[in-house]
């Protein structure tokens, strides 16, 4: 079996793997997931498109790495972000969390006893990565927090449900997958980075930023980070 380059996105539109790319690409249905695989860029490649939330996206990526031999996987896609954050910026993040876990009174409140990983950029490769990201896109590209839960975020208050949030000096962005794929990465000893894109800054109107900004913005911003990753 060929080793191949992972790519994981929640939807085709965050990927952008319609039309000419689409068309180069062998489809293939697993386990009810689409899976494109072929060559990009001169790099071997599989695309996964998990669909939204944290079970489809660790149940995808545990059916991928079951069925193919990955050399390394990156998550990229859209996210909502809360403070400084502006349209088109990268997240590459370092600390995973849950903002819609809660087992109180049981355990103390919105804590997440399994994954507790603080996770950097160690490995040689993705540093070159996120480098070529970085002289690609500029003072764009920045460290953060990932929350990652089961509803679309319009609150920016979501905050305050972690306590990962004090004294922590990065931004924080919010998706629906995430923290999932980096703990399923994690315990299959899988290597792994994730890139988010932020599409809309948490508020009542993140609904419409998002929708203008997968078929506006996005494919400008994921064909360059697709082009660095299958070239490195």
């Amino acid at each position: 079996m060929p080793t191949r380059i992972a790519i994981v996105g929640a939807s085709v539109e965050e990927l952008d793997i319609s039309g000419d790319l689409r068309k180069t690409l062998v489809h293939k249905r697993l386990a009810n997931f689409d899976f494109y695989e072929g060559e990009l860029y001169g790099s071997l490649i599989v695309i996964l498109i998990t669909g939204w939330g944290k079970v489809r996206a660790s149940h995808g990526v545990s059916v991928l790495n079951y069925n193919y031999s990955i050399s390394r996987l990156y998550f990229i896609g859209a996210c909502g972000a809360i403070g400084a954050w502006k349209q088109g910026d990268i997240c590459i993040p370092e600390v995973f969390d849950y903002f819609d876990f809660n087992a109180y009174p049981i355990i103390a409140a919105h804590t997440y006893p399994q994954f507790e990983n603080k996770l950097s950029v160690s490995n040689e490769k993705h540093r070159s990565i996120v480098d070529s990201l970085k002289a690609e896109f500029g003072e764009r590209v920045h460290n953060g927090l990932a929350l990652s839960g089961d509803s679309f975020v319009t609150d920016p208050d979501v905050i305050h449900r972690t306590e990962k949030m004090k004294g922590q000096e990065f931004g924080v962005i919010i998706d629906m997958e995430s923290t999932a794929i980096a703990e399923v990465c994690v315990n299959l000893n899988m290597d792994f980075l994730i890139i988010r894109i932020v599409s809309d800054i948490i508020n009542s109107e993140s609904h419409t930023d998002f929708n203008l900004f997968l078929t506006e913005t996005m494919p400008d911003v994921v064909n360059p980070i697709l082009k660095i990753i299958c070239n490195k």
